[in-house]
This record gives structure tokens, sequence and C-alpha cells, in this order.
């Protein structure tokens, strides 16, 4: 039976068939990273027709931050902090708003997701995120959003069930153990959270953004020492990476 098969040919269909199931990814790919684009793109404009640019007005409040006056310093930033708030509060009716005229656009919905995130309306953003997790289910930006929501409202184990169901069938890698690192902490269980970044780390050890994560939960464990430490990692890792 084998005989009659020619194995140059054969090897010749399978190469054919490989290279067009990898344009038609690449394409379908490309295709959905022009619409998340468009998406950004419409919003922002929208937002900024109805006079909001969030760069030009953080960075107005930023620079009013007397930094040489310790005194006047926490009171500027406490100035900033609120001014922050605020306009997350006129960002989030705008898009909510914008939903309302365009309720496909995925990146409002994660937009309004994150803002509800920032104004503590955990119930709200797991609406969105569940929303997000049925359109985009090979996502797990969305299943670590939510994960941390319901962290927040006490739901632990709703929390590791759904970054536990993500990862079932696929390898662990540094984004799992970063998102029980972040779910730990905010239950306050520091040991578990320092734990599962350390995992990450050694996955990622260039990865400066998981030093900072398990530098603050060593500040909130009051161990200064690794605090400075993992702060010092975090600075030097930004610092090469802009060489």
């Amino acid at each position: 039976m084998f005989e009659d098969i020619d194995i140059f040919n054969l090897f010749q269909f399978l190469f054919v068939v490989g290279v067009l199931i990898y344009c038609v990814y690449v394409s379908f790919s490309m295709k959905h990273i022009t619409i998340q684009l468009e998406e950004e793109k419409a919003y922002n404009k929208y937002l900024e027709s109805n006079g909001l640019n969030r760069f030009e007005l953080e960075q107005e409040a930023f620079e009013n931050i007397d930094f040489e006056s310790t005194e006047k310093k926490e009171k500027d930033v406490e100035y900033f902090l609120e001014q922050t708030r605020n306009l997350d509060c006129r960002e989030l009716d705008l898009c909510t708003n914008f939903i309302g005229m365009y309720p496909r656009n995925l990146y409002a919905i994660d937009r309004r997701a994150s803002l509800n995130y920032l104004l503590e309306r955990y119930d709200e953003a797991i609406k969105d995120y569940n929303y997000l997790m049925r359109k985009e289910p090979k996502n797990f930006f969305h299943v670590e959003g939510c994960a941390r929501m319901y962290a927040h409202t006490d739901n632990l184990n709703t929390a590791l069930n759904l970054i536990n169901n993500f990862y079932k069938n696929k390898k662990r890698d540094a984004d799992y153990f970063s998102a029980l690192g972040d779910v730990f902490g905010i239950v306050k269980d520091y040991k578990l959270s320092v734990k599962n970044y350390s995992e990450a780390i050694k996955l990622e050890p260039d990865n400066e953004i998981l030093y900072m994560s398990r530098a603050h939960i060593y500040r909130e464990m009051g161990d200064e020492e690794k605090y400075q430490k993992d702060t010092q990692k975090y600075e030097n890792l930004r610092k090469s990476k802009k060489l």
C-alpha cells in the first residue's frame, strides 16, 4: 500500500497545506488587530469630540505637583488623585453613552470594565468582563480582569476557577502565575501571592512588571528590605530596556 505513495509529492502537499493554514491564521490575526485599532480610534475620537482629552488633563494636573515641598506635595498628590477620579467618572458616562450607540465596540466595553474597576464598581465590571469573555474566549486578559473583580467581591474560588479553567489544557506560563499572584494579593493572602509572583519571575526574569507587583506585596507584608530590592530590580530593568 505505502509503496505506491510518492513521499516527495506527499511532503510537498503537506507543506502547501501548512502554508495555507498559516496564511489564513495571519490574515485573521491582522484583521482582528485592524478592527481593534479602528474601535479604539472611534472611541478616542468620540471622547475628544466631547472635550475629554485625558492625557493632556492628567499631564497638566501632574505638572502642578510641587515635589520640592513635602507638605505641599501631599496636598498636590491628593488633588491629582481627586482630579483623576473625576476624569474616570466623566469618561465612564461618555463611555456608557458611546456603547449605547455602538454596542459591538469591544474596546469601549473593555475600557468601561477598567473604569468601573478604578471606581470600585466591581459588580458592573464583572458584567462587562463576562460579556468580553463570551466574545473573545481566547483572550486571557479578560479572564484575568474578571478574576480580579471576583477577588475584590470575596469570591476567591470563582476567581481561581476562571484562571484554572482557562489553563486547563494549556502550559502554565508567567501570565498564569502572575494572575494568581494578583488574586491572592487582593484577598491579602500575601504568602501565596509572593509564591506565585516568584514562579512567574522564574519563567520571565526580565519582566519588570512582575518585580513591581511582588514589591507591592512585600510592602504590604512590611518587608522593607525585599520591597527595596524588587523596586531596584524594576528600575534597573526599565533603564536597560530604554538603552
